[in-house]
């Protein structure tokens, strides 16, 4: 997650013709967050609706789930029950 290249490709959308745009965040995304990955999606997702798009799609996803395995992904280990 990389706030100022995510908004320099915003940017430069905009600049290109874009009209309209979408941006998958995080849950929890908000700047007044005390959670650095958190706030810093959350800055993102303001300074995007700060831009002059026409229409702004911000998804915000629960916890992505399923099968890693299959799609190549590093498999997470379960945690240990106690």
């Amino acid at each position: 997650m990389d706030f100022d290249a995510n908004l320099a490709v915003a940017r430069a959308a905009i600049s290109a013709g874009a009209r309209r745009a979408g941006l998958v965040s995080a849950m929890g995304a908000s700047a007044k967050s005390g959670i650095f990955y958190s706030r810093t999606k959350g800055e993102l997702e303001d300074a995007l609706v700060a831009l002059a798009f026409e229409g702004l799609v911000i998804a915000r996803p629960s916890m992505l789930a399923g099968d890693r395995g299959s799609l190549g992904q590093p498999v997470r280990p379960e945690k240990a029950m106690r």
